[in-house]
């Protein structure tokens, strides 16, 4: 299976090679409403709107597990209190009787 993922890797490592040696031409970009323009190279400028989608995908994903990573905490936080109560009643005696087989 780790061959598989180092093949799809390198197959997608060779296509933006590729895809970066055959657009190296410059392009205008202008930042408006900043009196900023900056010429780029073509593959810059795709490569940079991927990984600003990236990077705004995985804030959106973090942003929808905050629920569920809350929830996850006062799992915990009532599994810690529950434990020590426990310990509690075995350190005074009152855990449950024996059970024997038989």
């Amino acid at each position: 299976m780790k061959l598989i993922g180092w093949i799809v890797i390198a197959a997608v490592g060779i296509a933006l090679v590729a895809f970066a040696t055959h657009n190296y031409h410059g392009a205008q970009v202008n930042l408006w409403p900043a009196p900023l323009e900056l010429s780029l190279p073509v593959y810059g400028i795709v490569f940079a709107g991927i990984a600003l989608g990236f990077l705004g995908g995985a804030l959106v994903a973090w942003l929808a597990g905050g629920k569920g990573r809350r929830r996850s905490r006062e799992f915990r936080r009532t599994v810690r209190t529950l434990e020590r109560k426990l310990e509690r009643r075995d350190e005074a005696g009152g855990g449950l009787p024996a059970v024997r087989a038989g």
